[in-house]
């Protein structure tokens, strides 16, 4: 209980009490270690770089001056084989640098200024290793710290140690990952509430997936067809759109996840906002998504069934008069859903020029979704005006949608 009313005090997020803590303090552990510069202690049971020496003076590789050659105990001639580091005593009891050559005492500069480089490097070693110890102290349980953590022993036996205690080891880890990743794809939500935090979970367990190695996660053209397909059930029109228009960096193993999930994010947010307030409950089949004209209304929606020929509402106001509008035989037939509009205002294919209140019809849905994966000119065309800079606004539609 000291340890968690500690922990708290100090603005610690986790601790390792039970465990269940494991995988969380794993966590930020890993992260304290990367702040600290510590990776290396991780990878092999080591304590310290080994402590720098001081250079010696009395090595031989100083070279001494002639003069105070005479003096050293020692006989032993110069040759060529002698060994530099060889220690030379001097009778004068101890060498300063007055008793090198000029080359003896730049040589011995030298090697004093790398050694107050290495000193430096390893203080700031020792200072972190101290620092990082402290933080498993302070978070870990005693009873913890006494069985795993030992004097005298190094970081890496440590957290093995407390990874062997929790019952925890890489193979455990991986498969945890990749069952929650499963779980996910085979839960989807059904209201938008449900979608936003489902999507909060998935970008969590691709990333731990990622970092666990499951294959699943790892590749662009696996984990984003697994989410197209948990979407579809929810925006089907604009998952259909997406995948047209990221197609090609699927296939590249470019697209990024998190793009991924801010682009349907978006969408949900935008959709839900559409509904209006107060109104919640499960997505239907298809809302949201585009709806059309030219098709036959649903028996349950009057308003639909009021809606004149042609893909937008009438704009038409009590007092006021509209563009008379061309017969539907006589409009351009859309190559994706064959209703009489062109395929730029097709809200199938762009869903986010649909009009409020539209909804879509089923046998549509299915035909545009067979075209856009069968008909590789379709495919051509949409993705040339999904790149063009300037989206087409429903206002713009409707506007345009006299002159068909």
């Amino acid at each position: 209980m000291m340890l968690h009313r500690k922990s708290q005090k100090e603005g610690l997020t986790a601790t390792l009490i039970k465990p269940g803590d494991f995988p969380d303090w794993e966590h930020e552990f890993l992260l304290q270690v990367d702040l600290l510069g510590l990776q290396q202690h991780l990878k092999r049971k080591i304590f310290l770089e080994e402590e720098p020496a001081f250079p010696d003076i009395r090595r031989r590789k100083y070279t001494k001056t002639t003069a105070a050659q005479r003096t050293i105990r020692s006989e032993t001639p110069e040759t060529e084989g002698t060994n530099s580091d060889e220690i030379q005593e001097t009778t004068n009891g101890t060498w300063s640098l007055s008793d090198l050559t000029d080359q003896g005492q730049k040589s011995f500069q030298q090697d004093l200024s790398f050694y107050q480089l290495q000193e430096k490097s390893s203080e700031r070693q020792r200072k972190s290793l101290r620092t990082l110890q402290d933080w498993i102290i302070r978070t870990v349980s005693p009873s913890y710290i006494r069985t795993c953590c030992q004097p005298r022993k190094s970081i890496y036996e440590w957290h093995y140690n407390l990874r062997a205690r929790c019952g925890r080891s890489e193979a455990d880890e991986t498969r945890d990952a990749r069952n929650t990743y499963l779980t996910l794809m085979k839960t989807p939500p059904k209201t938008a509430t449900q979608a936003l935090k489902w999507l909060e979970e998935w970008e969590e367990a691709l990333a731990k997936g990622q970092q666990q190695k499951v294959p699943e996660t790892l590749f662009c053209s696996s984990w984003a067809y697994d989410f197209l397909n948990v979407s579809s059930h929810l925006l089907p029109a604009w998952t259909a759109a997406y995948e047209i228009s990221q197609q090609n960096l699927i296939q590249d193993e470019s697209l990024i996840y998190r793009d991924l999930a801010n682009a349907f994010r978006n969408k949900l947010k935008n959709a839900e906002a559409l509904r209006g307030p107060g109104r919640t409950g499960n997505f239907s089949q298809g809302a949201f998504s585009a709806s059309f004209a030219g098709e036959d209304p649903q028996d349950d929606e009057p308003e639909d069934a009021r809606i004149i020929e042609g893909q937008y509402r009438s704009l038409k106001k009590e007092g006021q008069r509209t563009k008379r509008q061309r017969p539907p035989e006589e409009q351009d037939k859309c190559p994706a859903c064959g209703l009489p509009h062109v395929l730029k205002k097709c809200f199938y294919v762009f869903p986010n020029i649909a009009w409020r209140g539209f909804r879509p019809r089923e046998k549509f849905q299915t035909k545009v979704k067979e075209a856009l994966e069968e008909d590789l000119d379709l495919q051509a065309q949409v993705k040339a005006l999904t790149q063009k800079k300037s989206k087409i606004s429903p206002k713009q539609a409707i506007e345009d949608t006299s002159d068909q």
